[in-house]
């Protein structure tokens, strides 16, 4: 009995040991399992997340990389017109979807754009003046590299990554400066889409973060960024100069445990007891006891085999990791841009078809130190290899971003000079991983600046050429000028002299008329006025002297029609009085002055003489009249010969030049302050008189109206001239004063007037002042009192 007891009780504690190690087995199992789930969530979403990332880098690094060529055309083109870049740019948008724009910012103000239609907000815009695209700019100028920024909104309307470089430009010098900034601008909502981000029936959730390139420390702008807080999957998105850290998590969110993990705790649970049992009875019978362990070890193969399985799967996922690098390698061989990549120890990695084709050959083991030699980089212009300190792709590996233009890839039938830019890259902790360099050929931009160099020089020649013609003509015109300011003085002083020959003629004419006719008068009735004057009756002689005094004081002027008129009226008053030969004496009566106040006169014009008896008066009035015209004509005269005294008088006698044309339809205003008399060139002064009254009877088409001030201002004499003409352009009021200078047609005018006349003020130590405006121009003179 006690040998079955002890038997028994081995066989419970090796059933026990049994069932504790299944479950262990089960335990590690679960453990196992739940990290292979946790681990497949992760790889399933590490995998859908590399395929967006590589959609995502293909589809921005495509479009923005393009600005490269637009630096290449404004480099070597500065001065490109719009029609130009227009020509570059719309190819561009043709091809690549979702391009919202592309544009040159000349000193960083945006000159060139195209598409211009829904963009003119956008000309002249200072992308370093705008807040909140400042901090971009100021970087790539700085930096000297590509700077994606954005999603920026747009003054234009909307919002777009905007991938700028900086354009700098040979001087004649050889230096480099700063010409401006190319930019395109890409649509946000064409990138998510083509990423796959906005696809519903994906079963994650995305986020992005590193606006403006700035990685994991950039501003998130896409997605909910507390999706940074469930233990997400980070991927980091390679921009030109920049970068943005790409998250994803299950829209379900991470699983604890895998499905099976309750199938197999309760397997576990389930094969433990089974087999405890199995275990004690095989324990007692040991072919039974063999018979559990075949099981055990079947059920441990099986699960086995699901371990192998997961494996499998696990390498399909890193299989389809590596055909989204393949379609990455296809964007970047697409780019018409070399790009040569090593990692952080220089050895070479990568390079594109592009770079293939310009290097000559693919990537060839080296270390980073002779790669140099390997392509076959010289320096510029010499036999020399590329000196490593300044080679962009070195220096990319000490963590400097760096662009050169001075470097050639020599093969043996030609050389390429290339323009080369190194980048580092790190990876999410910081640390160098690669370095990248992007590099052309800039055979067309060199040959434009040896273009530009020889037509820069051709052009100093014939500029240094043109400025000694230039110099000769100079001379020529200067000597030109001293004869014509003297032929214009002259003809000046001639106007003045052929003036004062017309109102002393003018006068004379007068005299000369009213002296005939006095001469006339008197050879013809001189003998009769002893005969007149004896036979007038005392009544006679007073309606004489009444009808004379009556005539002479009569100044009124009429008019034909008013004439026409009055004498219609009076010849009716007159055959109304039966007065004989009424139209006759109406006539004379009108010629008399005589036209009102007729019935004083009713008894005399009965008279069958009366019409003989007014012709005598009429003639004694005529001789009055010739009198007083000797009289004024003398006086004009007088005045036109002696005038020429003091400032006024000088004025007044070339008003009286010009008297002719102020009577016919000039309204003359002249305002005197008593003006003492000044030292100075009469004649000259006369001529500046001359000058600007002249203009200002020109100015008003002699119709309007002429001021003349004279003031007495304490030390000085300020004469001004107004006229009410059509006014002084504003934009040429800074050029009146110029010789040669005139606004007359051809042949009327030689544009030295103001000149002479600025000359002569100026001799007499004053100054000459105009404004202008529509309808009023005056010029003011101001001569010292004592010089």
């Amino acid at each position: 009995m006690r040998k079955i007891q002890k038997h028994t009780g081995k066989a419970f504690v090796t059933a026990a040991s049994a069932a504790l190690s299944i479950l262990a087995a089960t335990m590690i199992l679960d453990r196992s399992e739940t990290q292979r789930f946790q681990e497949q969530q992760q790889a399933d979403t590490l995998n859908q997340l590399s395929t967006v990332r590589a959609r995502l880098e293909g589809a921005i690094n495509t479009r923005l990389l393009l600005v490269e060529a637009l630096v290449t055309h404004a480099s070597t083109r500065p001065e490109l017109t719009q029609d130009e870049f227009t020509a570059i740019a719309s190819p561009l948008l043709e091809r690549y979807r979702g391009i919202r724009s592309t544009n040159l910012a000349k000193k960083s103000a945006i000159s060139h754009i195209y598409p211009v239609v829904g963009n003119e907000k956008a000309f002249g815009l200072n992308l370093a003046a705008t807040p909140t695209q400042k901090e971009a700019v100021d970087r790539t100028i700085a930096s000297k590299k590509s700077v994606v920024a954005g999603p920026v909104k747009l003054v234009q309307g909307g919002t777009a990554f905007i991938n700028r470089s900086p354009i700098f430009v040979k001087s004649i010098e050889g230096k480099s400066e700063y010409w401006g900034l190319a930019s395109i601008l890409v649509n946000p909502e064409t990138i998510y889409e083509e990423a796959g981000l906005l696809q519903e029936s994906s079963n994650l959730k995305y986020v992005l973060r590193g606006k403006d390139g700035l990685g994991e420390k950039g501003e998130v702008f896409f997605g909910n960024g507390a999706i940074f807080q469930e233990k997400p999957v980070f991927l980091s998105v390679t921009l030109p100069n920049g970068s943005w850290q790409l998250a994803a998590v299950p829209k379900t969110g991470w699983y604890d445990h895998s499905p099976v993990t309750i199938w197999l705790r309760g397997g576990g649970m389930t094969i433990a007891l089974v087999g405890s049992i199995g275990v004690f009875i095989l324990a007692s019978e040991p072919a039974r006891l063999q018979l559990a362990i075949d099981r055990a070890t079947a059920a441990l193969r099986q699960n086995e085999e699901t371990l192998k399985q997961k494996n499998a799967e696990m390498k399909a996922l890193n299989s389809a990791l590596s055909e989204s690098e393949g379609r990455l390698s296809q964007f970047l061989d697409a780019m018409p841009i070399g790009v040569f990549v090593t990692d952080s120890h220089g050895n070479p990695y990568y390079t594109n078809q592009t770079g293939q084709h310009l290097l000559g050959q693919g990537v060839v083991a080296s270390v980073a130190e002779q790669i140099q030699i390997q392509y076959k980089i010289y320096q510029a212009g010499s036999d020399r290899i590329y000196p490593q300190e300044s080679d962009p792709l070195l220096n990319a590996l000490q963590g400097k971003s760096v662009r050169r233009e001075d470097m050639e890839i020599h093969h043996p039938d030609k050389i390429i000079p290339i323009e080369s830019a190194g980048t580092p890259i790190y990876d999410a902790d910081g640390n160098l991983s690669y370095a990248i360099a992007a590099f052309q050929d800039i055979t067309e931009r060199k040959q434009a600046e040896k273009l530009r160099e020889d037509y820069n020089r051709t052009l100093e020649e014939q500029v240094a050429e043109r400025t000694a013609e230039l110099s000769q003509t100079l001379t020529e015109l200067q000597l030109t000028q001293d004869e014509l300011v003297q032929s214009e003085k002259m003809a000046a002083l001639g106007q003045l002299v052929a003036g004062v020959a017309h109102e002393i003629n003018t006068p004379l004419g007068a005299i000369r008329s009213s002296v005939s006719y006095i001469t006339d008068f008197l050879n013809e009735n001189l003998s009769q006025f002893p005969t007149l004057f004896r036979e007038l009756t005392p009544e006679r002689e007073t309606q004489f002297l009444e009808l004379l005094q009556r005539s002479i004081t009569n100044t009124t002027i009429v008019s034909g029609r008013e004439r026409r008129q009055l004498r219609k009226t009076i010849t009716s008053q007159l055959a109304a009085q039966n007065i004989e030969k009424s139209e006759g004496l109406a006539n004379i009566l009108l010629d008399l002055g005589v036209h009102d106040r007729l019935e004083p006169l009713f008894s005399l014009l009965r008279q069958s003489d009366s019409d003989q008896f007014l012709k005598t008066v009429r003639a004694f009035v005529r001789l009055q009249a010739s009198t007083r015209d000797i009289n004024i004509a003398s006086d004009r005269a007088a005045k036109a010969v002696f005038a020429l005294k003091n400032i006024l008088d000088g004025i007044d006698a070339v008003l009286t030049l010009y008297q002719s044309q102020i009577r016919q339809g000039i309204e003359l205003t002249k305002n005197y302050e008593h003006i003492p008399p000044i030292q100075c060139y009469f004649d000259e002064l006369n001529q500046v008189w001359t000058n600007l009254i002249h203009n200002a009877l020109q100015a008003m088409n002699n119709k309007g109206s002429l001021t003349v001030n004279a003031i007495h201002n304490h030390e000085n004499i300020q004469i001004s001239i107004a006229d009410s003409g059509t006014g002084i352009p504003p934009e040429i009021h800074s050029k009146i004063f110029q010789p040669f200078f005139t606004t007359k047609p051809p042949g009327e005018g030689s544009g030295l007037g103001l000149d002479i006349v600025r000359k002569i003020v100026a001799k007499h130590r004053g100054q000459i002042t105009f404004e202008s405006r529509p309808g009023q121009t005056t010029f003011t003179v101001i001569l010292p009192i004592e010089r």
